[in-house]
């Protein structure tokens, strides 16, 4: 059953083909055109029970042709839930990383231009955007961000359950090319208001708590690398509890050299062992395009960014150093 796995962490006519768009940071994505209007409003028609019902089954079966069929036919469905999580058909498609069906279902959603399916929150107050930053897919993120755009939606400020935006929750789960997709978002959407980006990165619970603060504490410290670099005053500020993201660090022995106290000799053997890492294929296709980005954006602000040049060291020290100055000056 392709759509089965459970989350851990009208009108009928055949609709116009998407023109695809390509670039050298990202995958491909859908470019929805221009509004015209004609499917505008707020309400849908309530689907028959056996509609849902096939919805439900079509989706639990993995027949992916069935359940875009009938998301292109009723409007309806694109809200309806159908599992005990309250997901909806796009939620599970997301899950299962299909990504050719989450685009044609969000090309369903924008035809009909359904605001709400976009917005449905599940059990966990998880949006679609949501999901799709927890599987590390920009091609999932970007289709579902321009159809937002497309109808007006605000998709990155929407929180889950525990106060998070689906920025917040990349950082999360150490998604780098979501989360720097998802800035970029933020930044265009928002150009004129620099401060609204880091609206963004925290926590609406009560803690104060922000995404670097996470990342760390989680020890996704690459993405706390590249986050500091994107949002440098992020790093002296503190929680309900008076936390900066330097005190989560300092708790952190693997941050540094050797996390455990070593005798004289167990430190020789320690430094004498060769580890070699052989990263797979998708860890080295992640790291260029990030460098890439890191190049763009160096050659944008002449040739430097954040006051250094961007070679891309992914140090822990560098890390202290920079989170120390912030918090010192």
């Amino acid at each position: 059953m392709l759509w089965s796995s459970s989350y851990t962490s009208s009108s009928s006519s055949k609709p116009e083909q998407m023109e695809i768009e390509t670039g050298d940071a990202f995958p491909t994505f859908a470019a929805f055109p221009a509004s015209e209007g004609g499917m505008e409003g707020e309400d849908y028609p309530i689907p028959e029970e056996e509609e849902s019902s096939e919805l439900s089954e079509s989706t639990f079966k993995g027949d992916r042709n069935k359940v875009v069929e009938l998301y292109q036919k009723q409007s309806g469905l694109h809200i309806s839930v159908i599992n005990s999580s309250r997901d909806t058909a796009l939620h599970m498609a997301i899950s299962d990383d299909r990504e050719d069906v989450v685009e044609k279902l969000v090309k369903s959603i924008v035809d009909y231009h359904n605001k709400k399916a976009l917005m449905m929150q599940n059990n966990r107050d998880e949006t679609p955007l949501h999901r799709a930053a927890t599987r590390k897919s920009v091609k999932m993120c970007e289709c579902i961000v321009k159809a937002g755009q497309h109808m007006g939606l605000d998709l990155l400020s929407i929180t889950n359950k525990w106060g998070e935006t689906p920025i917040f929750t990349a950082a999360l789960h150490d998604s780098k090319l979501v989360f720097i997709f998802l800035h970029d978002a933020a930044e265009d959407a928002y150009p004129r208001d620099t401060e609204k980006p880091y609206q963004f990165l925290g926590r609406t619970d009560g803690s104060g708590d922000t995404a670097l603060h996470s990342a760390i504490g989680r020890e996704h410290f690459e993405l706390a690398f590249h986050m500091m670099k994107l949002y440098p005053d992020l790093m002296g500020r503190s929680n309900v509890k008076g936390i900066t993201p330097l005190h989560v660090l300092a708790s952190k022995p693997s941050a540094f050299r050797s996390g455990l106290p070593l005798s004289w000799w167990k430190q020789i053997i320690y430094y004498c062992i060769d580890i070699r890492v052989d990263k797979g294929s998708a860890t080295k296709q992640e790291d260029r395009k990030i460098k890439g980005y890191w190049s763009r954006q160096a050659k944008s602000s002449g040739g430097e960014l954040g006051g250094k040049s961007q070679t891309n060291p992914y140090s822990s020290m560098d890390m202290i150093f920079d989170l120390k100055r912030s918090v010192d000056s």
